[in-house]
């Protein structure tokens, strides 16, 4: 039961994690690559190239990370794996935030993010792969600053 409440508390801090860290570096690599950090722009309504549509959705992408693990650990049934998804999803089109495709991205990449975690399901792994996760990026932004 221990290992349960140490697991849920892992979770959090994934969330935590995605959302306050990764997501800002994504932001970040994703201005310099495409010169576009965050929302679709009015001026692309027909031009589908990734400069026009700005970066993933954090949002969706951390939802999907940590409703899967959440699933996977059995603390919900996988239709509210959906219901969260789809409400974070929903949401983010609604108010105007992303477009499609930008939660389709997140989805994507939280779904790829979450099958490695699953995959690694140890602790020490997780948090290894995290730390190594932040080095990758960072790495990628300086390389990125160093050659503008």
């Amino acid at each position: 039961m221990k290992y349960n409440h140490i697991f849920l508390l892992l979770i959090i801090l994934i969330g935590l994690y995605h959302y306050i860290v990764l997501n800002p570096l994504e932001k970040n690599i994703f201005k310099h690559e495409f010169y576009n950090d965050k929302r679709p722009k009015i001026e692309c309504k027909n031009d589908d190239s990734y400069k026009c549509y700005g970066m993933p959705s954090g949002h969706t992408e951390t939802a999907t990370v940590v409703s899967l693990l959440l699933w996977y650990k059995k603390y919900i049934s996988i239709y509210f794996v959906f219901i969260i998804i789809f409400l974070t999803m929903l949401q983010r089109l609604l108010s105007k935030m992303h477009s499609l495709k930008q939660v389709f991205a997140g989805l994507i990449i939280g779904s790829i993010y979450s099958a490695i975690y699953i995959k690694l399901d140890n602790t020490l792994y997780i948090i290894l792969f995290m730390l190594f996760l932040i080095f990758i990026y960072n790495l990628i932004l300086k390389n990125i600053n160093h050659y503008s």
